[in-house]
């Protein structure tokens, strides 16, 4: 059952937990937002490693980046992520071998059956106290519709934090896909930002 207080846990970034006045709020779901190379994935991979250090089962969800290449580039920053279990969703190399079943099905109906199932399998088994998804965009090209796209993110969003996660998940803007959505759904939202200058973090919305 989903906790209500204001209990919070630390994102695993300090000045973060300052802005965050004291990190995130437990089983809350955040979504965190901004163009390729502002620092997404990295800033999610602070929250796991804090939750790691911490005793905690953690879950990286990876629907574009294979979990191998995550964990190199992650250890080039340093971070220690041999207790994070990731589950890798990106692409296989046999994708296009199985095209031919995409002319009686949609793409969207052959590929969201066993997502779902692997999704749902490996938060049962693990129980997860901290959970990133990255990115939800890739769960919109597995909906029919935009309808069914946001009453499948709630359901997956409510899954997670009733079972005592708090999650963060991440998305890229664009006006083809434009996360107005997702920000509806989400209890906080983090912005990420770089130009000239350099980069910088906004807290569009906090619940609680």
């Amino acid at each position: 059952m989903r906790n209500y207080s204001n209990e919070r846990v630390s994102t695993g970034i300090e000045g973060l937990d300052e802005v965050m006045l004291g990190g995130y709020i437990r089983q809350n779901a955040y979504l965190v937002t901004g163009q390729a190379g502002t620092g997404k994935t990295t800033l999610c991979l602070h929250f796991l490693e804090e939750g790691s250090r911490n005793g905690e089962p953690t879950l990286f969800v990876s629907f574009g980046e294979k979990a191998e290449q995550i964990m190199k580039n992650a250890k080039k920053l340093g971070m220690k992520l041999e207790n994070v279990e990731f589950l890798d969703l990106s692409p296989s190399p046999d994708f296009f071998a199985r095209a031919e079943m995409y002319d009686v099905f949609s793409p969207a109906e052959v590929e969201r059956e066993p997502v779902v199932k692997s999704i749902v399998s490996k938060a049962e088994e693990l129980a997860p106290k901290r959970v990133v998804v990255d990115s939800m965009t890739q769960l919109r090209y597995l909906s029919s519709d935009i309808f069914l796209f946001r009453k499948q993110v709630l359901s997956f969003i409510r899954f997670l934090t009733e079972g005592g996660a708090t999650v963060l998940f991440t998305a890229e803007a664009s006006g083809d896909a434009p996360d107005d959505d997702l920000r509806f759904l989400a209890d906080g939202i983090i912005e990420l930002s770089m130009d000239e200058i350099g980069s910088s973090v906004e807290v569009s919305k906090s619940r609680g």
